[in-house]
């Protein structure tokens, strides 16, 4: 259910003593409302007129800070990077007895908007495109280096200026601080890692950097073709799955160059380990001469994917662990707490549409799952991480084996798909 459903209209408010004037409802979804507003107190625009701004409006979870604690560590996250560029500023924050008020940017919409409304924006336009996802890797490195980890990076979690060229990220209504999480199944199905979701590996932590990583890949193919790769990062899901074992499959299915090609296989590793840095990412791209095919090549591809942004469907690739990569986790924190996958529709390995889950942030589509230790400070404990780098390893077994497994009818091609996927790593 929408918040909007049952809050009141705020249409028309002054809230803050006075000082900002709530004028129209933006959006809404599961955790709040935002809506446009006037701030009276600020310095007026070059017309005169009261500068324009954004409100969102969260729910108190309850009368008690433990019951809050939740909703005010996303404030406090916003908070630590809203300075950053590229991400979306935190002006101001204050409360009632019922209710948190986050006054933020106005901008003109998000780029799912974007990219539904308008999917020739970025077509054919490299520098459109680069200077977009550089913005976005720019902000999620400087947000990792202050130990803040977005965990639901996706279109309509960035935002926009009228013609798209500026972006901000925004809604940490699922960030973490916690470098390593037990937390499955947290974020939105098509973007997660299969790490995160956990069905298909032994249920170790995972790195949320590296989470992060795996998301940016799958929004720099939202960003050149309108499309998501696959529903779910699981072997069920067909799409995933042809990913895995045919190296050729993203040059049968996408409209993009072979460079990008060759980026998001090294992103889609199954290994989080051997996904690249930000900042080799950033340089990656910086390095390639296009982002789309030529146009014969784009004429004639097919594009089996299923759906635009906003739904999903592709595959990662699986390597062995690298003993100078493992060097990378050192003293880290852990959160640990399982979220019970049936409440994301992901049970026996089947993906729920997107279009059918509810939001966890204003403008999301996933459910969040019970409180775990990553949201209430009070269920933490310490865990020793030390073999955490052996400890994935094992891990990612599970899933290789059901790669590799042979059909009853036919040899499956994923026979050697260990063998196509550390391929696919060093090119």
């Amino acid at each position: 259910m929408c918040v909007a459903d049952y809050l009141p209209d705020f249409t028309g408010k002054l809230l803050g003593d006075g000082r900002y004037e709530l004028t129209k409802l933006l959006g809404a979804g599961a955790a709040g409302v935002v809506y446009t507003a006037l701030d009276h107190h600020a310095p007026t625009s070059s017309s005169g007129a009261p500068l324009e701004c954004a409100v969102k409006i969260v729910q108190k979870a309850g009368p008690l800070d433990s019951q809050t604690w939740q909703q005010r560590e996303e404030i406090n996250i916003h908070q630590l990077v809203s300075d950053v560029p590229h991400v979306l500023t935190l002006h101001a924050t204050f409360e009632d007895a019922q209710f948190f008020y986050l006054v933020m940017e106005h901008l003109a919409g998000d780029m799912f908007q974007i990219l539904y409304r308008d999917e020739l924006l970025y077509a054919g336009n490299d520098e459109l495109v680069r200077s977009v996802f550089v913005q976005i890797l720019d902000a999620i490195h400087a947000c990792h280096e202050r130990k803040v980890f977005h965990r639901d990076l996706k279109p309509e979690n960035i935002l926009c200026n009228a013609d798209g060229s500026e972006v901000y990220i925004a809604d940490f209504g699922l960030a973490t601080r916690q470098a390593l999480s037990y937390t499955f199944g947290c974020g939105t199905s098509a973007y997660m890692s299969p790490e995160c979701i956990g069905e298909e590996c032994e249920r170790n932590a995972y790195s949320t950097r590296h989470g992060d990583i795996w998301a940016l890949g799958i929004l720099l193919i939202n960003i050149i073709t309108g499309l998501n790769p696959w529903e779910l990062a699981v072997t069920a899901d067909e799409a995933f799955s042809e990913f895995i074992v045919d190296e050729d499959h993203f040059e049968r299915v996408l409209p993009i160059s072979k460079g990008v090609i060759r980026i998001l296989k090294q992103i889609f590793a199954i290994n989080p380990l051997a996904r690249p840095t930000i900042p080799e990412l950033r340089e990656r791209i910086l390095e390639l001469p296009t982002f789309f095919p030529p146009k014969k090549e784009d004429a004639s591809a097919k594009k089996d994917m299923h759906a635009p942004v906003g739904s999903s469907h592709a595959t990662p690739k699986v390597e062995a662990i690298d003993g100078d990569v493992q060097e990378e986790i050192v003293e880290v924190e852990v959160d640990i707490g399982t979220v019970d996958l049936f409440s994301y529709g992901l049970d026996e390995g089947y993906p729920r549409s997107l279009t059918d889950s509810a939001s966890t942030s204003s403008s999301g589509s996933e459910s969040r799952g019970p409180v775990t230790p990553d949201e209430d400070p009070q269920l933490r404990v310490d865990i020793d991480v030390s073999g955490f780098a052996e400890d994935l390893g094992e891990a990612l077994r599970p899933l290789v084996a059901k790669a590799r497994k042979p059909s009853a009818d036919h040899a499956s091609p994923a026979l050697n798909v260990l063998e196509r996927l550390e391929m696919l790593v060093l090119e």
